[in-house]
């Protein structure tokens, strides 16, 4: 059932003398003023305190403001927030890191085919289940300009990477790797990508081992048949995923500890 001023007003005269009220799981209700507060006072109050995380405030005319767009630090939250919103709202509030994960929002709130933005600031009319305020749904993606200047500049450091791949430079970081032996990853703001040399190219090909999963020696092919592979073929497929991953990584470092580097465009829906 979601919560209303009516249900809030019923369930603070069951306190008895309380200062707070249990409503829902995991959530106490507290009043500001003439408004309820919803916190949320689960697992969380057992690291850091007692207050809980304030989650919605409600007023006399049944309008729901969201304090918190439930993406707290913790991970084991990343669910339990999103599932006490759609308990207490009756609306359906999901985090997709996976579907949204260029949104300037990922938490949700809608269904699988339409949704919008949930953060917090949000108000939602409970009357009529409306959005009094919802903002533009906005991508955050790398400008294109930056991202040819970046390849660019990192020109130079991919044609050596693959280079000395090819000249059989990184045959014991591979054979290593397989023995899970991976000497410890470099810091990307060691590597230079202006005047790249060949420490550079092994320091690529570093941080691409500590990001790859090693092919295995059996698979299905195409034909839907079992097959296998050498260790030749498995330490080749094994390195040029690596430098392929460690450059993409690389990349991924500038484009992070750029100031502007990111802008937002207006999103589209994911599905029709």
């Amino acid at each position: 059932m979601a919560i209303t001023y009516k249900r809030c007003e019923e369930a603070w005269a069951r306190r008895r003398g309380k200062t707070w009220k249990a409503v829902e799981r995991d959530c106490r209700l507290t009043m500001d003023g003439d408004d309820f507060i919803v916190t949320y006072n689960g697992w969380y109050k057992r690291y850091e305190n007692d207050l809980g995380i304030p989650l919605l405030r409600i007023n006399r005319d049944d309008v729901v403001t969201v304090l918190s767009d439930g993406q707290v630090s913790a991970c084991k939250y990343q669910t339990t927030m999103p599932n006490r919103f759609s308990a207490l709202l009756g609306m359906n509030v999901g985090r997709s890191a996976r579907d949204f994960k260029s949104r300037e929002h990922s938490t949700r709130i809608g269904n699988w085919k339409e949704n919008k933005p949930f953060f917090a600031g949000l108000q939602i009319d409970m009357k009529t289940k409306t959005q009094l305020n919802p903002k533009e749904d906005m991508r955050i993606i790398v400008d294109k300009a930056f991202v040819a200047e970046v390849s660019q500049k990192t020109q130079t450091l991919r044609k050596l990477t693959m280079g000395m791949a090819r000249m059989g430079a990184f045959d014991d970081l591979v054979a290593h790797r397989l023995k899970w032996q991976t000497p410890a990853q470099p810091k990307f703001e060691d590597i230079n990508i202006d005047n790249p040399t060949g420490e550079d190219a092994r320091a690529v090909v570093i941080v691409g081992l500590h990001s790859v999963e090693t092919p295995n020696l059996s698979y299905y092919n195409v034909n839907n048949q079992w097959t296998q592979r050498s260790a030749q073929e498995q330490g080749k497929i094994l390195l040029d995923n690596a430098v392929q991953k460690g450059l993409k990584l690389l990349r991924k470092h500038i484009y992070e500890t750029t100031e502007n580097a990111y802008v937002k465009v207006p999103a589209k829906q994911r599905r029709d």
